[in-house]
């Protein structure tokens, strides 16, 4: 038989529920603010991570690619011949040679031309590439002029630059190799345009940074790009290891978090369908009383008549808990994913980037 039902410790149960419940709202608040927070935290600290790999690989694509137009230019072969000479001419005498008619030798370059490559190649193998990049961006706008039918509106330099290297039986390189430079030197701008917006507080990096001449580079000169990068451990953002810096939480403390409210709230549901089940029993009791003209007394005539709106209260109350149930269960459903998709933004942007664009490099060959 159930015992005689207390109103005031039921209406204490309410009470003490809905503050409860309110303190799961504010706490559920505070939870979602500290995981937006972290999220932030993590989404810049990826975005420097891919603008680091980016930088690092683009250098090492300019490098390359100085290199190789130094060769397939013979740049390079005319400036070891004149290693032999005395360093505070080398410069000077490789500038003349560069001058001389290519009867002689020579390319035929005018003077001031000569002295400006000369200048670059001895920069470039320094290791400074700037300047070389910069030739083939000027013999690059010449072919987009000339391809666009404008071809009057090249400069001197582009004319010289463009008509010299393709008549001169040094030269090997081919368009594609003047292309590819030109979008390494466009990447750089953009990068490094990047670099000063995310200084600035912005933290998208543009989709025109394109890394296409990688993918249509040979497999070695990939290889030769990556390898420095691919030796390289950048710091992993594991999902344990990240805490937020207001809370000290990581994104799976907040899913126990939700977890844990999830739990609570259960039970004040299970709490609530006992105070209805206990209300429907005083109900019954009370009727069988009244039916049998058994004599109410003052406690169980004010039971009575507020049954019906105590159990609205209850059965209101369950209805709330329901209902911040399935949003905690949206807020756990939406931190898993969260989790899910940092594990992806973290391999991408590891160093095995390296390897997967040579893997891309090999598939796209086969079509």
């Amino acid at each position: 038989m159930a015992e005689p039902y207390d109103v005031l410790a039921s209406l204490n149960r309410m009470l003490e529920s809905e503050e409860r419940r309110e303190q799961y709202k504010l706490q559920a608040s505070l939870s979602l603010m500290q995981f937006a927070q972290q999220k932030r935290l993590q989404d810049i600290q990826l975005a420097g991570q891919r603008l680091e790999l980016l930088q690092a690989a683009n250098t090492q694509m300019i490098e390359n690619q100085a290199q190789a137009f130094l060769e397939e230019s013979g740049l390079r072969a005319l400036y070891l011949e004149n290693q032999h000479e005395k360093p505070d001419t080398w410069i000077s005498d490789f500038s003349k040679d560069l001058h001389r008619k290519m009867k002689k030798k020579g390319y035929g370059f005018t003077k001031e031309t000569s002295e400006r490559i000369a200048s670059a190649v001895f920069a470039s193998e320094a290791g400074n590439h700037k300047a070389i990049m910069s030739i083939a961006n000027e013999i690059g706008a010449h072919i987009d002029n000339v391809d666009a039918g404008i071809s009057d509106v090249s400069t001197s330099l582009q004319k010289e630059l463009f008509n010299v290297f393709t008549s001169s039986p040094k030269s090997t390189f081919d368009e594609d190799r003047i292309n590819e430079m030109q979008r390494t030197s466009k990447n750089q701008s953009l990068i490094l345009k990047e670099m000063v917006d995310f200084g600035h507080g912005e933290y998208n990096i543009s989709p025109d940074i394109s890394f296409d001449e990688i993918l249509s580079s040979p497999e070695e000169e990939i290889a030769e790009s990556m390898f420095n990068i691919s030796s390289q451990e950048l710091p992993e953002l594991g999902e344990d290891d990240t805490k937020s810096v207001g809370t000290g939480t990581t994104l799976s403390d907040d899913s126990s978090s939700v977890d844990k409210q999830i739990s609570n709230l259960a039970i004040e549901i299970s709490g609530q369908q006992e105070d209805i089940a206990n209300i429907n029993q005083q109900v019954s009791l009370i009727n069988s009383k009244r039916l049998s003209g058994v004599k109410l007394n003052k406690d169980e005539q004010d039971f009575f008549s507020q049954a019906a709106e105590l159990r609205s209260l209850a059965e209101a109350e369950m209805s709330n808990l329901n209902s911040e149930i399935e949003d905690l269960r949206q807020d756990q459903a939406d931190i898993e994913s969260a989790k899910r998709l940092h594990k992806v933004n973290v391999a991408r942007a590891t160093p095995m980037l390296g390897h997967t664009i040579m893997g891309a490099n090999r598939a796209g060959s086969r079509y």
